[in-house]
């Protein structure tokens, strides 16, 4: 097989080590984990047969090989070529604490000599893209868009380069892990017309492996804020996070980095977030983005998780406004 060779007990271990704590504490983690080798399994075959896999096969994959640590409800798919959105996930950690993301699935494709990952995909060339429905969508629930990149194996990559100095040798291509990656709808959009043909590969090396944002020892970034937040933002950015909380830190950690590089003066202009938000009084900076994007990825970030998830968790169907404009929810219930 052309796939990647996986010992039997990976889903125990964490880069080829014993899980760290007790394994119901990385139960999230040890389930997407899962997932993800079963997605592998899933592309490889595909590969050997000389074909591509389908986007949706491979999240019923990631679904089915994590469960049950992480749950799911499907609805219907009607509604993702107009909406651009596939699933809702939410996180839910022991204090109630919830983040939300909207998500959709890409697949990471050799186009020629170079790669291709479909974000700017439109039906006919008269409707917005597919990223722009994405980005409406998730507006409509108070989540960020985010992509779900599956990327095949690391002899499918070999011929990647992401054109980043940090890592020459090839180490972005060779990543443990980085068959199925989450990435932020901001770095994306902000990538396609700057990196033009190399935006995949960019977007690639950008993005981190899905399993990773819920290890609860994986190391975290110190992100200094750029202007003035409130305190609470503040000590968000700076200090180790745990719970529906890391996960959110998780995604902004790039989108941060790459602001940080931006030759733009941060906007003192503020946003005001829902009355459910964990957060208030948010920076409007946008560097080169699209969106304001502390406001847009922290707005996720919820005291309590929505009316419609405590459905899925007490086994009853959502309203229609829910069922009708994703393909299903995903919710992941974090330990203490």
């Amino acid at each position: 097989m052309q796939g990647e060779t996986e010992d039997q007990d990976e889903a125990m271990q964490i880069d080829g080590r014993p899980a760290l704590r007790d394994p119901e504490d990385c139960a999230p983690y040890l389930g997407l984990q899962r997932g993800r080798i079963a997605v592998q399994a899933l592309m490889s075959t595909f590969l050997d047969a000389g074909q591509m896999w389908a986007e949706e096969a491979a999240t019923g994959r990631l679904l089915e090989g994590a469960y049950p640590h992480v749950q799911f409800r499907k609805f219907t798919t009607s509604e993702e070529a107009r909406n651009g959105a596939d699933w809702l996930w939410w996180w839910i950690d022991h204090t109630g604490t919830s983040f939300g993301m909207l998500v959709q699935a890409k697949i990471l494709k050799r186009r020629g000599g170079g790669w291709h990952i479909d974000f700017g995909y439109r039906r006919r060339a008269t409707q917005p893209t597919q990223v722009h429905r994405l980005f409406v969508t998730a507006e409509k629930f108070g989540v960020p868009a985010v992509y779900i990149l599956y990327c095949g194996d690391r002899i499918y990559r070999a011929g990647l380069d992401c054109g980043s100095s940090v890592h020459p040798d090839g180490h972005c291509r060779e990543r443990e892990r980085a068959g199925v990656t989450i990435l932020t709808a901001v770095v994306t959009d902000w990538l396609l017309p700057l990196a033009g043909a190399t935006a995949a590969a960019k977007a690639f090396h950008e993005s981190t492996p899905l399993e990773d944002i819920a290890d609860p020892d994986r190391p975290q970034s110190f992100l200094r804020p750029l202007g003035k937040v409130s305190p609470e933002v503040s000590q968000f950015m700076l200090r180790p996070q745990d719970g529906a909380r890391q996960v959110a830190k998780d995604l902004l950690e790039p989108v941060h980095r790459i602001r940080r590089s931006q030759f733009s003066a941060a906007l003192l202009d503020r946003v005001e977030s829902t009355d459910d938000a964990l957060f208030h009084d948010l920076p409007a900076d946008r560097g080169h983005f699209g969106v304001p994007y502390i406001p847009h990825i922290l707005g996720g970030l919820r005291r309590t998780a929505p009316g419609y998830v405590e459905n899925i968790i007490l086994g009853r169907t959502p309203p229609a406004w829910v069922t009708d404009s994703v393909e299903g929810i995903v919710v992941i219930r974090l330990p203490r």
